[in-house]
């Protein structure tokens, strides 16, 4: 009973130091499977399951390039991200890249070529709608300032909050997403406010310009204009599955 209940206390560590690891690149896997979508329209098709999957591994690979690693194998990738070695071999098949050599595969290779064939090399602007706690925790965020994304502009509609929040990113009132967006040339947006604000501030959005949406309020977001994505970020669902994986994998355990 004792090994049984150590065995489940450490199943459970091991799945938290996977939520906080999910939690970390959450938001730029995000925005990167919003490029690599739009991107995708316009050059040879890669299955959606492929492109998630390439993001995730994208972000995983510039963690492992900041730790000093500079080669790894599919049987490495299986065992960090828990996507299956075939799939992996699979969907870097689709970037036309050489096969991996005995030491695997060079990630500063692979992360250029990820990034060129899912469209990660162009710069792009984006904005964040609601700058309650999360939204300015956004704004702060240190991987968006360093990345390939530039956060060029926040909206709210509450103007008195927006005189008093300290960032370097142009905050503007909501009324003014239209003509901000247009003239910033903004693609990509992100949504933190409310539920009940969050299908209308989705639809000025688009109708401004924007192709692409990480949507961070509870509820979701739909959009019937061709060419335009919409990844909506369900936390609680997240939860729900992770409490899910908890409880099938405990049984395993006392079985």
């Amino acid at each position: 009973m004792y090994i049984n209940l150590l065995g489940y206390v450490c199943l459970f560590k091991r799945k938290c130091k996977n939520l906080l690891h999910k939690c970390r690149i959450l938001l730029n896997y995000s925005v990167k499977k919003i490029t690599a979508l739009s991107k995708n329209m316009t050059k040879s098709k890669i299955p959606k399951p492929a492109i998630e999957r390439l993001c995730t591994l994208y972000r995983f690979l510039d963690m492992c390039e900041e730790e000093g690693t500079t080669c790894i194998s599919s049987a490495q990738i299986e065992k960090q991200l828990h996507i299956g070695s075939h799939n992996v071999r699979k969907d870097i098949s689709y970037l036309n890249l050489s096969c991996s050599g005995s030491g695997g595969y060079n990630i500063k290779k692979l992360k250029s070529q990820i990034a060129a064939q899912l469209g990660f090399t162009q710069p792009q602007n984006i904005c964040i709608v609601g700058l309650g706690r999360l939204g300015t925790a956004i704004l702060a965020h240190e991987r968006i300032a360093e990345s390939e994304y530039n956060l060029a502009a926040g909206f709210d509609s509450n103007i008195n909050k927006l005189e008093t929040i300290r960032t370097r990113v142009p905050v503007f009132p909501s009324y003014e997403i239209e003509s901000v967006v247009r003239q910033m040339n903004i693609t990509l947006a992100i949504i933190a406010v409310p539920a009940d604000a969050a299908q209308s501030v989705a639809d000025k959005l688009i109708g401004a310009g924007i192709r692409g949406i990480v949507n961070f309020a509870p509820v979701v977001i739909k959009t019937g204009k061709s060419g335009v994505f919409i990844n909506n970020v369900d936390i609680l669902g997240k939860l729900n599955l992770l409490t899910a994986l908890l409880k099938a994998n405990s049984s395993e355990i006392y079985q």
